[in-house]
């Protein structure tokens, strides 16, 4: 094989000599593509610099078969809709570059990843239909790369404390920030592995493609008249209004031993499928289903830029051991307190709640009215804390990323969506089983031999066996779904190898109770266990397997401001993530032995 060898600095005297770029109102990124071709007519091959070994001195080899090969360069300034490819770090609202910072510092000794990074130099703009008509962006991804400020210091190996296993990996991840207040500061990042954007723009095979997120588990590639070119991530479905009538309830079941202690009913809903991609956008923008998790979402962020804007959050203050009416002018439908060992809270039918405080402290107070609004506060109990300020991070692992098996979804399996593939919910099971067959539970997966680490018949078997079970179904696009009511019975499997199965799990509305949330969070902190959570709006499944939080101080008052996931989402990237946990619609607390 020949090798042809060329550098950036050849690049560069290419575009010199042939392409002149006019300079914009509002400066951009140019986005530059290699391609190759055996004739000049084509066609022409777009060449990857990640496919490409590198030399160490910004050169870069691709690999001939001995004939001749012509090279050019494509040079792009906007996306498909008109907008900038990326925008210069510099030139990145101040404000949403100082929180990518903040983020990034902040975590440079409790992530190992990050032990020493920096931002990289080009920001992509990510948008969302529902926020300024989708015209602006509603998120700013930025890219984290190793620093190169002088000597290299060597980073930390192995386990540290509060810190998950490393593995040495080039790509140094992303942070997410949000433009606006429809979103937490930050709702989405990694420490490994290369963009959603730049997997998108992949996936497409278009480096021109317009970056729509609509959640932490759904993002879209689109062309310049809003079609779908490309997705990362698990396909919503339509979840029918009457799901609101939930909103605040903490739904579940426990299993001790096999033996079912108690089971709620399953709601008298039927989802059905989006038509495509256009119908789901319309249903996003229109629908009340989405309207109100959007609305809840941003109350629920107005705690974290509180925080970051140095304005005190909503805050109502109750003595300890005397019941205390608030809000008596509010017909409520719904509440939910965090932390709901702190106090007494019920619901008085002509307005108001009444609360009765046990300890000093402060806690959230979620409320949804008789009109489907959601409202946040800080519930103060008894007597307020000293001021602090930030608090440092609070982490918890149960094991690392690679404990959990890499297992993702089955495209075409017999016995699930065909075309399609089979869902992240019995996906999800599969990772779980297989995480305890690893673990002294080895009929889960296969036979009595070592857990298989990456797809095989013996996890397709458990894959096909949950679909049925948790009662999946195939939507028209080729993805499955499974109802936040029917995935516990992928417990069932277990009892099937006739292994012994303990679980507590629950479902909600996202972002109205914290039950959910909190059982998923226990079983991680309390028990160093991997948990299935619900991300998104009814959308994901993904096996998380830390948790983490920070609080805030202001004079009095405390109120936590991130809550995250890191989860491996199981749809194919071998990385995983920190996510918004926020949502919480779905958790457990489960082990089979």
């Amino acid at each position: 094989m020949n090798k042809i060898r060329y550098t950036k600095a050849i690049l560069t005297a290419a575009i010199a000599g042939y392409v002149s770029v006019s300079a914009q109102p509002d400066p951009t990124a140019l986005h530059l593509h290699i391609e190759k071709a055996s004739t000049l007519a084509g066609p022409w091959e777009t060449v990857s610099p990640q496919d490409m070994p590198d030399t160490g001195d910004g050169g870069m080899v691709d690999l001939m078969d001995g004939s001749t090969v012509f090279y050019r360069m494509q040079i792009e300034q906007a996306d498909q809709a008109g907008g900038p490819l990326g925008v210069p770090l510099a030139l990145v609202p101040a404000d949403v570059r100082a929180i990518a910072k903040e983020y990034l510092e902040s975590l440079s000794e409790e992530e190992p990843d990050w032990h020493k990074a920096r931002l990289g130099g080009v920001v992509v703009p990510v948008y969302n239909p529902a926020v300024g008509g989708g015209q602006n962006p509603a998120w700013y991804e930025f890219r984290v790369v190793a620093a190169d400020d002088g000597e290299e210091e060597p980073l930390p190996m192995g386990f540290e404390q509060g810190s998950p296993p490393l593995e040495p990996f080039a790509d140094l991840g992303y942070i997410l920030v949000t433009v606006g207040r429809h979103d937490v500061p930050v709702p989405q990042y990694a420490t490994r592995g290369m963009p959603p954007s730049e997997r998108l723009r992949r996936l497409s095979k278009d480096g021109t493609v317009r970056i729509v997120r609509y959640m932490d588990c759904f993002w879209v590639a689109e062309d310049g008249n809003g079609n779908q070119l490309g997705s990362l991530g698990s396909t919503p479905y339509k979840m029918p209004a009457a799901i609101l009538d939930y909103a605040g309830m903490s739904m579940g079941t426990e299993v001790v031993d096999n033996e079912l202690i108690w089971n709620d009913p399953k709601p008298d809903i039927t989802p059905e499928p989006y038509q495509d991609y256009a119908d789901f956008k319309n249903d996003y923008l229109t629908s009340p289903v989405y309207a109100f998790l959007r609305q809840a979402g941003a109350a629920q962020a107005a705690m974290s830029w509180a925080a970051i804007d140095d304005t005190d959050p909503p805050l109502i203050q109750v003595p300890l051991n005397q019941q205390t009416l608030i809000l008596g002018s509010t017909k409520i439908r719904a509440f939910d307190l965090e932390d709901e060992l702190n106090a007494q809270v019920w619901i008085r039918p002509q307005g108001g709640l009444y609360v009765q405080g046990s300890v000093d402290e402060q806690t959230q107070l979620t409320v949804v009215d008789e009109n489907y609004q959601v409202s946040c506060y800080v519930l103060q109990i008894g007597t307020p804390v000293e001021p602090m300020g930030w608090t440092s991070w609070t982490t918890h692992y149960a094991g690392g990323c690679g404990d959990l098996p890499r297992y993702t979804q089955e495209r075409n399996l017999s016995g699930c969506c065909n075309p399609g593939y089979s869902g992240c919910g019995a996906t999800a099971w599969a990772i779980f089983y297989g995480y305890w067959d690893s673990r002294g539970a080895p009929r889960l997966i296969g036979g009595t031999g070592a857990t298989p680490y990456t797809n095989n018949d013996d996890v397709r078997d458990c894959i096909r066996r949950v679909f049925t079970l948790a009662e999946s179904w195939c939507t028209i696009n080729g993805q499955a779904a499974t109802n936040p009511w029917d995935m516990e019975k992928g417990r069932i499997w277990a009892s099937e190898r006739l292994q012994v199965m303990s679980i507590l799990c629950y479902w909600t509305v996202p972002y109205t109770t914290s039950r959910p949330r909190n059982t998923a969070r226990d079983a991680i902190r309390h028990h160093g266990r991997p948990s299935i959570v619900g991300t998104g709006y009814f959308a994901h499944y993904p096996m998380a397997y830390g948790y983490r939080e920070r609080r805030y101080r202001t004079p009095g008052v405390t109120w936590r401001t991130q809550r995250e996931w890191k989860v491996y989402q199981g749809w194919g990237s071998s990385e995983c993530e920190w996510v918004n946990a926020n949502p919480g619609w779905f958790g457990m607390n489960g082990y089979s032995r």
